[in-house]
């Protein structure tokens, strides 16, 4: 641990002055690099600049060593950020310590040597996220499905291959009528009833009637629409539009959208001739399956944000998760392998997914952490909670996360807050 006066230099941290024997600074991007099954490709998403760190070799030693070792203990373990005076870089604000070794020997005594790590905090706490972070996300759907418009009209081609068009433009509207039959079918019962929620479910029913219309004029027009490739990204972007109100709920439209994530899977890839024919209908096939399962999963992102997760677990909420983050690893894959959508459109769909997972994750972390007990015998709820908790302040949030109505007859799995909720 030796050192001299000759190799060191003043410093100091939130008014702790120490001497620096060494140094170092680490930067650069954060990045997440993106790679895929069975391809030689990845993808690096860029987060922005990573805050530099500094990693100082500070020294205590002198007269006052033992307060002045103590002081730079204290300021280290302080939660308040503080002024780093650095022998190169100069003054830094809002410096944070990571942490620290502190090291001291026998065969020097009076002399602390302290390994520190410091960075930058921008903010004093944690930052609170902005209120339209759900509309956030759908003003980046609506630009990345903008970008794949463009795609579908550079790539739509249509002179030798009208038969195959019409047969994907009718196949694209027998997608959209299934779900549009799903969503009346959720709301044929509550039709019957009375009162506030008929009126609800008669507006459900008109909206998923209307998308009816606009589903039969497809296909009926199918041979005109696919002939015209303006008439084909109109009918792409009015249909995924119109199915999103044709349901009740944000969680609706958002099964709705996921059964679109396959459309063009089982298309047959394998060409028995190649001629300029068959060349010219899997390209096209390919860009519209692509655009397809572009719009639907940035449609999926903004209706899963808004979608109610006050009785969801943490694992229920990642299993989605788990499905949006696949459909997106396939789009990237598959364009990488057959070029169908622009890089400018991979780009903006990224975007969207970064907007998604920066909300998905402040969603998370105000959903209650549940765990499940076993109930042998019929109990009330009140005294389930009682016995686990010693009060019963978590009453109304336990009856939500179990959907029992009768609070007086418990038994078997129920649902409780662990105790860090």
């Amino acid at each position: 641990m030796s050192f001299t006066l000759d190799n060191v230099s003043a410093a100091s941290f939130a008014g702790a002055s120490f001497l620096v024997e060494s140094n170092s600074v680490t930067g650069g991007r954060k990045n997440i690099v993106h790679e895929f099954v069975n391809s030689d490709r990845q993808v690096i998403e860029d987060l922005g600049r990573k805050k530099r760190t500094y990693d100082v070799t500070a020294i205590i030693t002198g007269d006052n060593y033992e307060r002045d070792k103590r002081k730079l203990i204290s300021v280290l373990e302080s939660k308040d950020v503080g002024v780093l005076v650095h022998p190169f870089f100069g003054t830094i604000e809002r410096i944070k310590p990571l942490n620290y070794t502190l090291n001291e020997g026998f065969s020097e005594l009076g002399v602390a040597k302290f390994n520190i790590k410091f960075s930058i905090s921008d903010l004093i706490s944690v930052p609170t996220k902005a209120k339209n972070t759900a509309s956030e996300s759908k003003t980046k759907r609506d630009v990345s499905v903008k970008k794949a418009n463009v795609d579908l009209k550079d790539k739509w081609k249509i002179p030798k291959s009208i038969k195959n068009g019409i047969a994907k433009i009718k196949k694209l509207a027998d997608k959209f009528e299934s779900a549009s039959k799903k969503a009346k079918e959720k709301t044929a019962g509550i039709r019957e009833t009375a009162g506030k929620i008929k009126d609800k479910a008669e507006a459900v029913k008109e909206k998923a009637d209307e998308l009816d219309a606009k589903i039969n004029n497809v296909k009926d027009k199918a041979a005109s629409i696919a002939q015209q490739v303006d008439a084909v990204v109109e009918t792409v972007e009015t249909l995924f539009y119109n199915l999103e109100t044709a349901y009740d709920s944000a969680k609706q439209n958002f099964d709705s959208f996921k059964e679109l994530f396959n459309f063009g899977d089982d298309d047959d890839e394998q060409l028995e001739i190649v001629t300029a024919k068959t060349i010219e209908v899997k390209e096209s096939n390919e860009v519209l399956n692509a655009v397809v399962q572009t719009y639907a999963l940035n449609f999926a992102y903004a209706s899963f944000l808004t979608t109610d997760t006050t009785n969801s677990t943490i694992e229920e909420i990642e299993f989605q998760e788990s499905i949006l983050e696949a459909q997106y690893d396939k789009i990237i894959l598959n364009s990488f392998q057959n070029g169908s959508l622009s890089l400018e459109t991979l780009n903006s769909l990224t975007d969207s997914r970064a907007t998604f997972n920066t909300v998905i994750k402040d969603i998370k972390t105000k959903v209650p952490n549940i765990e499940q007990v076993e109930i042998l015998n019929p109990i009330p709820l009140r005294v389930i909670e009682y016995k686990y908790y010693g009060n019963t302040n978590r009453f109304d949030i336990l009856k939500s996360i179990n959907k029992n109505p009768n609070i007086e007859f418990y038994q078997g799995e129920v649902n409780l807050l662990n105790d860090n909720s």
